[in-house]
């Protein structure tokens, strides 16, 4: 049965105006992955330097992760928040109660793929066809920053680079290499010991 002009017009544009957030959320397990990654910060209106780490973030539910790399490692049980510097030797203890949402990775990259989209458009993202998805900034943690954007990989959803801008123009940047699901166990959610490192408790 052929449908009215109408409806089929109706049809068209809901399946154009139905959101590619949650078809990217759908794949971060929400159980627990592990994500290779490449994170840079660019403070704004500082003549500091940009920083970068690559290597591997662990998210588990809650404000449960672990990110390491060779200059930065952090962990996260829940209650307190391990941050060892690589350029100081230090241990940093502060409670997650303490810490802005928008600091712990883990609540980040959950409130980026759990808002809600504003725009959207197909671009290339390194030669592969990606969705380019504006996100609203209007929630927190997100209401931190004046702009927020997903690229996801087109062909299967995959998100692939969260860029997040301040007012200052400071911009924290994450680029995803890899995804994959994860289980943890206490042990995974402990910082490694660092010979000689200072301990600063902040608690």
């Amino acid at each position: 049965m052929r449908l009215p002009p109408l409806l089929v017009f109706l049809a068209a544009s809901w399946t154009w105006a139905v959101p590619y957030l949650p078809q990217v959320a759908a794949r971060i397990p929400a159980s627990g992955c592990r994500i290779r990654l490449e994170w840079n910060i660019a403070p704004g209106g500082s003549i500091a330097p940009p920083r970068t780490a690559k290597g591997t973030l662990e998210v588990a539910e809650g404000d449960r992760f672990h990110f390491r790399s060779p200059e930065l490692e952090v962990a996260s049980d829940g209650t307190t928040m391990r941050q060892w510097n690589g350029s100081t030797n230090q241990v940093l203890l502060r409670s997650v109660a303490q810490v802005p949402v928008a600091d712990l990775p883990s609540s980040l990259l959950r409130a980026a793929l759990s808002g809600s989209e504003t725009a959207s458009s197909t671009e290339k993202f390194e030669g592969t066809p990606a969705l380019k998805l504006a996100l609203s900034v209007a929630q927190p943690p997100l209401s931190k920053y004046v702009r927020a954007t997903l690229w996801a990989r087109e062909s299967d959803r995959t998100p692939l680079r969260l860029e997040l801008e301040d007012a200052e123009g400071g911009l924290v940047v994450w680029k995803l290499t890899s995804i994959q699901p994860w289980k943890p166990v206490a042990k995974d959610l402990e910082l490694a010991a660092h010979k000689g490192a200072e301990v600063v408790d902040m608690r």
